[in-house]
């Protein structure tokens, strides 16, 4: 099954959410995973991966990437010791370029993007980790494809639709007589 990167967003949202992040976090979660997405990598298996984790000590992809995010700057080059699922902070640090590139490395792998592009290489990109990240700073970065829809795994789209459901309100009677869904005639 393939989805619109539309359809991507919304449900990481809502994954997130679910899983308990905050409103913020999970816009950035959504985008995060959207634009892993529409550069052709499984951003739904590694959101789907990471949210199944519950407690990481700091060494979140997530959380790094969202105060990544509210600094707006790129970190200096560095190493970032034991980080789960590294791939989902790319997203967060191609948000935060003005101008050059920027690399990281975990594993065996390697991404590379301008914001805009991006090239990988090595077989960790989708990896849980913990990883040991370097990010080194660069001047170009040559281009790579985009993508208009996502083809998560089966399993991982369910594992982000079940946490989806825990932001759903339960149906009442209250809320089909105050106007929710067809009320209580059936009108169709």
């Amino acid at each position: 099954m393939t989805y619109s990167l539309n359809e991507v967003s919304a449900m990481a949202k809502k994954a997130a959410r679910g899983a308990g992040f905050s409103w913020g976090m999970a816009e950035d979660v959504a985008m995060a995973t959207r634009w892993l997405c529409a550069r052709g990598l499984r951003g739904c298996d590694a959101l789907a991966g990471r949210l199944s984790i519950s407690d990481l000590d700091g060494a979140c992809s997530v959380h790094i990437g969202c105060k990544i995010m509210d600094l707006q700057q790129c970190p200096d080059d560095g190493v970032m010791s034991g980080v789960a699922w590294p791939i989902l902070l790319l997203p967060f640090v191609a948000q935060t370029l003005n101008g050059g590139s920027v690399t990281l490395r975990w594993g065996n792998a390697e991404a590379t993007t301008d914001g805009r592009n991006l090239i990988t290489s090595g077989s960790d990109l989708i990896c849980e980790g913990p990883f040991d990240v370097s990010l080194v700073r660069g001047e170009i970065c040559r281009s790579g494809h985009t993508a208009t829809r996502a083809h998560p795994s089966p399993d991982s789209w369910a594992v982000l639709e079940s946490l989806a459901h825990r932001t759903y309100a339960p149906a009442t009677e209250e809320s089909r007589l105050s106007g929710a869904g067809a009320g209580l005639s059936d009108n169709d």
